[in-house]
């Protein structure tokens, strides 16, 4: 077997094997009492009830009502490109900011009025990252290095540039411990509200190019960082030292959007449309239900707290062209047995098929037996085993997480000691 064949199955029988083992009893929903057809880029939850978010036509949306209704404004302030940040402080105190511009826009009554703010003097850049501490005290930051702070709502700001790399976000704790990361490994660590800043590197090896994605602090010490290369990295000591938790230069592996809710707690999204979370400081991985989405692309997501959060996504025909999706709480059901046993053996067809990255595949057994569930290839080559163990009589489903793998046909198998029976799945990606 191939080393990239050898990556790809050993990610699946991980998978796999931890999604079997537990199933969440939350889920993401498509949400059609939302703006349909046009498409967000960011959104921000300041409560069950409150949600803002921006994105393409250069359109910004509110909901005060957990989303059950919706308030759409248009080029707000003027705003002449599409909506890459956004930030509040209150229902009332925002800002957003347009993917190509110098300046950012504020409100302070909720949206229905937008002022102007210059931030920066040059219109070289983008900016990427908007945070605030409070309604006085804030920062702005763009790729290319550029970072502004004011102190007085954003009256005015002071810019200063950070040595050396393109930024991808930055996060905060507070206003004496800010990171800003980007390309090669390497974040930016100031401890004095951006007057200084010291250079540090997650991954430390000379392989080591893998771009960060998103950084998190959890506390002064506590910092989580995210990125190409399957990366994901922790420092208990305040960047002194990390650990690889995972990490394999040339994987075709994005880990983004990290939503920590405690230090051992939280979320991150793999690639474009799959969402994992983590209840072990990110050993183990379990995947979001995410399949009334159908697929889509996942733009941004933000939670509240472990159980309320919110993504945008891209339209789907499918889906009514939803372009947000809410996280709720399933019905209850059960993932392994039910509690009667099926009349006859059976598997199904996987749902949904086609599929990028994920599917579920269920089947029956009508009593105790050993148990196998395996996928090959079109040339024979078992690429993951998802089941192989014995099992009491029951209704089961299994996720199955094809991330690794190429485009194309693949065949899944269920054996027992009285049953075998394959089906096809096909990857689009």
């Amino acid at each position: 077997m191939q080393r990239s064949a050898k990556v790809a199955y050993i990610w699946l029988v991980m998978i796999a094997t931890i999604i079997n083992a537990q199933s969440n009893d939350y889920k993401w929903i498509p949400v059609n009492t939302a703006p349909l057809d046009i498409e967000m880029n960011v959104v921000q939850v300041l409560s069950s009830d409150f949600i803002v978010a921006g994105g393409k036509n250069r359109t910004f949306t509110k909901t005060t009502d957990g989303g059950d209704s919706w308030t759409l404004v248009e080029q707000p302030g003027g705003i002449l490109y599409d909506i890459g940040s956004i930030y509040f402080v209150s229902e009332l105190v925002g800002w957003i900011a347009d993917e190509h511009s110098r300046d950012i826009v504020k409100t302070t009554d909720g949206g229905i009025t937008w002022s102007k703010q210059q931030v920066f003097s040059t219109g070289i850049g983008n900016i990427v990252s908007l945070k605030f501490f409070d309604e006085n005290n804030g920062l702005v930051l763009k790729d290319l290095g550029d970072i502004a702070k004011t102190i007085d709502g954003g009256d005015s700001w002071v810019e200063t540039d950070v040595p050396g790399l393109t930024f991808n976000g930055m996060d905060t704790f507070s206003q004496n411990s800010i990171i800003v990361f980007g390309e090669r490994g390497t974040y930016y660590h100031s401890k004095d509200f951006i007057s200084t800043w010291e250079e540090n590197k997650v991954i430390q090896d000379s392989i080591g190019s893998a771009e960060l994605l998103d950084m998190k602090i959890v506390n002064e010490n506590v910092f989580y960082a995210s990125g190409e290369d399957g990366l994901i990295a922790k420092t208990s000591d305040g960047g002194e030292t990390w650990l690889q938790i995972s990490y394999t230069p040339g994987l075709d592996r994005a880990y983004s959007n990290l939503t920590i809710f405690d230090e051992m707690n939280g979320k991150v999204q793999i690639n474009e449309s799959s969402i994992r979370s983590s209840s072990d400081g990110f050993s183990n991985l379990i995947l979001d239900d995410t399949q009334e989405l159908l697929n889509r692309t996942i733009n941004d997501f933000d939670f509240l707290d472990s159980q309320t959060g919110w993504a945008v996504i891209e339209p789907y025909a499918l889906l009514g062209n939803s372009t947000f999706a809410k996280y709720v709480e399933a019905e209850p059901t059960s993932v392994e047995n039910d509690a009667i046993s099926p009349a006859k053996y059976s598997l199904s067809q996987n749902y949904p098929n086609p599929f990028n990255p994920s599917t579920t595949i269920s089947y029956s057994i009508p009593k105790q037996s050993n148990v196998q569930l395996k996928v090959h290839d079109l040339l024979g080559n078992e690429v993951a085993t998802l089941v192989d163990e014995y099992k009491n009589g029951g209704n089961y489903s299994v996720s199955f997480d094809a991330g690794e793998l190429s485009s194309g046909l693949y065949f899944y198998t269920l054996k027992t000691n009285d049953f075998n029976e394959t089906k096809k799945m096909l990857i689009v990606k």
